[in-house]
């Protein structure tokens, strides 16, 4: 398998940004200035800050943070929510115990999309997938480079497996940071950046039900959206 190298600029903007959307006269509405509204999530007052530097954005006006797992968003964040209609996007998501949360995308199929940039607790990245049950990880690449590194030359213990852009993963500790070692859902690593490329490249990790080794696909962000939006990701994976 080729290494790979991340493509024109990798600088990540850290500056914080929190929810795209907010209740406004109930109605699901982007910020913009002036603007006030209610958080979807806890119902508290937000307010739209549109400056010139950061990612126009919803902040609640008393500075609480209402879902302890959302993390403040950078334009690589922003640039994969606005590859799904604004429909699908920052849903509330409930439990049967009434315990809800904000998916950053949730499919009419029930698939729940999560976006991840920064670190991840073992402990959180377990209780969210119990939570959402039916999910997917996107995770950003670029934040340490030292994952890029890992990743390459973990490539190297690949086994090819029949299908040209299929591999085994006899030691997937070798390739994936430790945050994503233990996740038994779909974890998907963008090395691209802010790129909106639809022909970028990911790669795909995930255990087949029933097989001992973990596999990798590489493939182009224009199919893995067009999977997720089909509601064919899970049926396509059972193939390999």
């Amino acid at each position: 398998m080729r290494r790979y190298t991340i493509h024109g600029s990798t600088t990540i903007c850290l500056i914080a940004c929190k929810m795209k959307y907010a209740l406004v006269n109930g109605v699901k509405t982007t910020p913009d200035k002036g603007l006030k509204g209610q958080c979807q999530l806890c119902y508290a007052e937000v307010v739209a800050k549109c400056g010139d530097i950061k990612v126009h954005h919803w902040a609640h006006k008393s500075r609480i943070e209402c879902d302890k797992w959302w993390e403040s968003e950078t334009p690589w964040h922003r640039n994969w929510k606005n590859c799904f209609p604004y429909e699908w996007q920052e849903i509330v998501h409930y439990a049967s115990n009434s315990e809800k949360h904000i998916a950053d995308i949730k499919t009419p199929h029930g698939l729940v999309v999560e976006f991840q940039h920064s670190h991840i607790s073992k402990e959180e990245r377990d209780s969210r997938e119990y939570f959402y049950e039916h999910m997917i990880w996107i995770v950003d690449g670029t934040r340490r480079k030292t994952d890029l590194v890992r990743f390459n030359a973990g490539t190297s213990y690949f086994k090819q497996s029949k299908m040209p852009n299929v591999f085994f993963v006899p030691y997937p500790e070798e390739v994936l940071s430790k945050d994503w070692l233990g996740s038994k859902e779909i974890v998907i690593l963008d090395f691209n950046g802010e790129s909106i490329n639809p022909s970028q490249q990911l790669f795909m990790f995930w255990r087949p039900k029933g097989k001992p080794l973990m596999q990798c696909m590489s493939l182009f962000k224009s199919d893995l959206l067009e999977w997720i939006k089909s509601g064919d990701l899970i049926s396509v994976l059972q193939e390999f």
